[in-house]
């Protein structure tokens, strides 16, 4: 099998396919369906930049920056431990990996087969670290920006269709369309059907407005709208269940707020299909992504990832450095403080010194001397 097979793509969320891979022995590629998560970023060793916000995070959850990264850097580290190899901490910090990742890897484990081959079968995320490259669906357009090490590549838009020609009736309709076109879709898996009859009618208000654009709306396998007639339906609206949308889009008459990110996407030497099949093609000749994958280091990779063991080395370089600092102008200070007090007793006059000690003998024989009970002065006997 493993001479049969010179390449596997291994999509995200399925822990299964790289237990397969690994026992198979076969070179793979990791696919980030869902765009360039916090799992992928840990996996590929991918430095972090704690401003993008984490897939972990909803957006609307902090307004303030600083917390935000907070909150960013937190999950990270959550990610971090549920990789790490040490299924204890795993399970207490990620769910998925009580969930998947953690029962995935003991199924693999406990299997007698598999036990003749491996004495000690892997966790899966470290068979996940171990992907020749990884593909995310995703454009650098729409992410932040990351310090992408050479073997991960974004290929969003990879699923799209090649654009073809409209046919009758959406080429006649779209021409006749004098601001041109909108497209209404609330995804494949929608069925507008399912809508309430207030959420149905408030869509067909808006869109009724609309009277100089040709609309389509996709409303899902059930051709019905909760309490609408299909006779009270405008004429510039089309309802189906059916949109060939890329091909809508590619009409030079649509126009959208993304048409010069189109352009840029449009503009690019290769396109994400093409890239795709370069790397694929790579691996499957060399079975491995040969001058691609990173350098690997036997420190850890959250010391690789954070840098960490540099802000610590330096941090505690710079307090040791400002601690001798403070050191050195205390000493001074106080030396400075030695000589001025040594240089003013050396000025001291010899006269005032004198006139000190007659004073201090005047006092001794006054206090020589006592008052009896009259007021009389009394001398005491030496």
């Amino acid at each position: 099998m493993k001479d049969q097979i010179d390449l596997a793509i291994v999509y995200s969320g399925n822990p299964c396919q790289l237990a397969i891979v690994h026992v198979l022995g076969i070179p793979f590629i990791y696919y980030d369906l869902e765009g360039f998560t916090d799992e992928t970023i840990i996996a590929s060793n991918t430095p972090w930049n704690l401003n993008a916000l984490s897939t972990q995070l909803g957006p609307l959850e902090t307004k303030s920056i600083y917390l935000s990264r907070m909150l960013n850097g937190f999950y990270m580290l959550k990610e971090l431990v549920a990789q790490s190899g040490n299924q204890f901490l795993a399970k207490i910090f990620s769910r998925r990996y009580r969930l998947l990742d953690g029962p995935i890897t003991q199924m693999f484990a406990n299997d007698y087969e598999i036990k003749k081959k491996f004495k000690q079968f892997p966790d899966v995320n470290t068979i996940k670290q171990q992907a020749e490259m990884y593909f995310v669906n995703t454009d650098p357009l729409l992410e932040y920006g990351y310090a992408l090490p050479p073997n991960v590549v974004p290929v969003g838009g990879l699923h799209i269709d090649h654009v073809k020609p409209l046919f009758s009736p959406w080429n006649d309709t779209i021409a006749a369309a004098p601001d041109g076109v909108i497209v209404v879709s609330l995804g494949t898996q929608a069925d507008s059907s399912k809508m309430t009859q207030k959420q149905a009618k408030a869509i067909l208000n808006a869109l009724s407005k609309l009277t100089t654009y040709r609309i389509y709306w996709r409303i899902g396998p059930n051709f019905e709208l909760p309490g609408i007639e299909m006779s009270e339906i405008p004429s510039h609206i089309n309802l189906t269940t059916f949109i060939p949308q890329n091909d809508l889009i590619d009409n030079p008459k649509y126009e959208t707020i993304a048409r010069d990110m189109a352009k840029e996407f449009k503009s690019r030497p290769a396109s994400p299909f093409e890239t795709a099949l370069h790397f694929i093609e790579h691996i499957g000749r060399h079975r491995a992504a040969k001058f691609y994958k990173p350098q690997q280091h036997t420190i850890s990779r959250f010391w690789q990832t954070t840098n960490f063991d540099f802000l610590l080395i330096s941090t505690s370089l710079f307090i040791a450095l400002a601690l001798g600092i403070l050191g050195v102008i205390k000493l001074f200070t106080g030396f400075i403080g030695w000589l001025i007090c040594s240089r003013s007793s050396e000025k001291t006059p010899a006269t005032s010194r004198k006139e000190l000690k007659v004073e201090t003998l005047g006092q001794r024989d006054r206090s020589s001397s006592q008052m009896d009970e009259n007021g009389n002065l009394l001398r005491k006997r030496k």
